[in-house]
């Protein structure tokens, strides 16, 4: 049996923006958790990772082509 994750549109485009914030925030050259970015932009983590689930994004990944634009650009 599988569970499906029902996200409610307000939550969906809150954890959007969240998510377009904290990509800024790393290109920009913050060093920052995802937890720490959570709780400064008051969004529940826990439901951000589910959604973030849903959305195929990964905090990891993000990071990580970040870092090769970084080295790329250098």
């Amino acid at each position: 049996m599988t569970q499906e994750l029902i996200i409610s549109e307000a939550a969906g485009a809150r954890y959007m923006r969240a998510w377009e914030s904290f990509v800024e925030a790393l290109r920009g050259g913050e060093h920052i958790s995802f937890s720490a970015f959570c709780r400064n932009a008051h969004v529940n983590s826990t439901g951000f990772r589910r959604w973030l689930y849903v959305q195929r994004l990964s905090v990891r990944d993000l990071k990580k082509s970040i870092t090769l634009e970084n080295r790329i650009l250098q």
